[in-house]
């Protein structure tokens, strides 16, 4: 059997966009173990002995995982199209994922503990007040407020004082450097009366503690405000009326445009009695106009800024929707070659929906998802390539094998390559049995999927080139 990458590798000529739709969740299943494996890698620093944290770090590096496996198809596929210097893409993106933890490992790092100067005076209080650079200068934020409410020198002294300094002979604290006057030095702690020359005194590091790096977090409060970083986004956030206008008018006019784009082209389908097929592309257009009421943003971005989510498959959502309209227009009658032929049944072969049942085993993944492990493969009959397993088309019902009862009813939703669930257990068993569709773009009903996108945007393209 095949596998994803070999079939990538075979029919890269002929992928478009559409199929990461459902290339990428089959590669995040194919690249499980290695993005397991590089997250433990990536994030080990973190982790204490007893492993906690592991799905944390799984999840997280999971996540920028899908990103970076997008970003390299693309770059394989279309940017540079490594493929037709006959790349493996197999090979190109084990280095993609390598070279992301790689990174990722630097910044985790980056963030250690590490030895922070601390104020020497505060420190002899029982206080740890961490200092901050300003030039060669560390500014002690405490001892700056103290000096303005009282005139005790020390809180001037390290209010602003030098890394280098000296120990005192009598107290052996520690004196900063700039502290020293040309009469001499005097040490400024209030049990100490010290007075000398600094070269008669020995050098002392500067006292530090441990710290992590410098984390903001949205939610910290300035120093200099009330308002934390989350509140100044959400000011920003705050677009002024006119502006508000401006894209709430933009996306209506997109969103209209869209609408009577659909609406008159499937008008004038329904119009062309001479279209063989003509129930199937009308009942299309109906799909992918329900879909536009439903997720109109989406859909916008999707058909106009030519924008895909690979978590929100729209493709997906547009066939379900035709389906169940199909199911609800059963059983009716459509013409071809002059005879009129009646359809009972979403199998039947004359509608070229599905291909057939399929019945398979998966173990519910980690973020509590189903992958497509259909064992039916579809061939090209015409060249003989390898498209890989056939797509879900039509979940039937989901068995748990522990208890044999269906939690099909748990389904959130699902696309091509991957069944999401609400509230299942991770490794729990299931069978999934469904309608199994071509993995084909210009198979059956997945033609009409395509041309009605390809004509809508040509449309959209054709009156904004007219504006």
């Amino acid at each position: 059997m095949k596998t994803i990458t070999q079939s990538i590798n075979e029919t890269a000529e002929v992928l478009s966009e559409d199929d990461f739709e459902w290339l990428i969740p089959q590669l995040m299943d194919f690249y499980k173990d290695k993005i397991n494996q590089l997250a433990y890698k990536s994030y080990s620093s973190t982790l204490n002995e007893a492993g906690t944290g592991t799905k944390v770090a799984r999840d997280a590096f999971s996540e920028i995982a899908k990103d970076e496996i997008t970003k390299a198809l693309n770059t394989f596929l279309f940017k540079s199209q490594l493929w037709k210097s006959k790349r493996d893409i197999n090979t190109y993106l084990i280095h993609s994922l390598n070279n992301l933890s790689t990174r990722v490992q630097k910044d985790v790092e980056g963030n250690k503990i590490y030895l922070a100067p601390v104020c020497p005076h505060c420190k002899e209080t029982g206080k740890r007040e961490y200092l901050v650079s300003d030039g060669k200068l560390l500014v002690c934020q405490e001892c700056t407020r103290m000096a303005k409410e009282t005139s005790q020198r020390v809180y001037l002294v390290f209010s602003k004082h030098s890394k280098r300094g000296y120990k005192c002979p009598d107290c052996e604290k520690f004196i900063p450097e700039s502290a020293n006057t040309e009469k001499g030095i005097s040490c400024p702690y209030d049990n100490c009366s010290f007075f000398g020359n600094i070269s008669n005194m020995v050098k002392m590091s500067h006292p530090v503690g441990m710290s992590n790096r410098i984390m903001y977090s949205i939610n910290q409060k300035f120093s200099y405000s009330e308002q934390t970083l989350e509140d100044k986004i959400n000011d920003n956030n705050n677009i002024n009326p006119d502006s508000q206008l401006e894209i709430h008018e933009t996306f209506n006019n997109n969103y209209n445009l869209l609408k009577s784009i659909m609406s008159e082209q499937l008008n004038k389908a329904k119009l062309n009695n001479n279209i063989t097929n003509i129930i199937q592309k009308t009942l299309m257009y109906e799909a992918y106009l329900s879909i536009l009421e439903k997720y109109p943003h989406d859909m916008v971005g999707y058909l106009i800024h030519k924008r895909s989510r690979t978590d929100f498959p729209l493709q997906s959502k547009i066939f379900q929707e035709y389906v169940r309209i199909v199911q609800d227009s059963l059983p009716y009658t459509m013409k071809r070659g002059g005879k009129e032929i009646n359809i009972t049944s979403l199998l039947d072969p004359k509608l070229s929906l599905f291909d057939g049942i399929s019945k398979y085993e998966a173990i519910v993944r980690a973020d509590g998802s189903i992958g497509n492990q259909t064992k039916e493969r579809y061939i090209g009959s015409y060249i003989g390539k390898d498209y890989g397993c056939y797509f879900i088309g039509y979940i039937l019902d989901i068995i748990d094998k522990t208890t044999n009862k269906s939690i099909k009813n748990k389904i959130n939703s699902y696309s091509f390559c991957e069944i999401k669930m609400n509230d299942v257990k991770e490794g729990l068993p299931v069978e999934v049995t469904h309608y199994r569709l071509y993995p084909h773009y210009e198979i059956g009903s997945m033609v009409w999927l395509q041309k009605i996108r390809k004509k809508i945007i040509s449309r959209i393209t054709a009156k904004n080139k007219n504006k």
